[in-house]
């Protein structure tokens, strides 16, 4: 959702080694630039993004809150209707098309994470199950 909104690809310009994965499971997140996203969208892609699992949609009711969306986005008494009217006639002309350079260690495929780091994961994460 975060590429669509934005117009390019999450973490373009970092290149996609240990050290993000490291950030990204300490939180960090794609920045949302666009300053005409609807606030229940923005809410629906942080809730995907949110760092514990079970706070995230399942992909079930994802499609549902979509196709909620969707309806809302016709139904003129719906708040998103309105939100997306606002946002409608506020927008700045943009480009047609946004320039960005994808930084040459960026890879958008499946990827294994290194031993040291997936066992520096594992043991996090079971500290913090034990805790719970």
């Amino acid at each position: 959702m975060s590429e669509i909104v934005n117009g390019y690809p999450p973490y373009h310009d970092k290149p996609h080694n240990d050290f993000l994965a490291e950030q990204i499971c300490s939180g960090e997140r794609p920045e949302i630039k666009c300053e005409e996203v609807p606030q229940s969208l923005l809410n629906l892609m942080n809730q995907c993004l949110e760092d514990e699992p079970k706070k995230r949609p399942s992909a079930e009711k994802l499609v549902s809150k979509l196709r909620q969306h969707r309806k809302d986005i016709e139904n003129k008494k719906a708040n998103l209707y309105k939100e997306v009217k606002a946002v409608e006639n506020s927008a700045k002309t943009l480009p047609a098309r946004l320039i960005y350079k994808i930084h040459e260690n960026a890879s958008y495929k499946s990827t294994c994470l290194s031993k040291s780091l997936n066992s520096g994961i594992k043991i996090i994460y079971s500290k913090v199950i034990n805790l719970q």
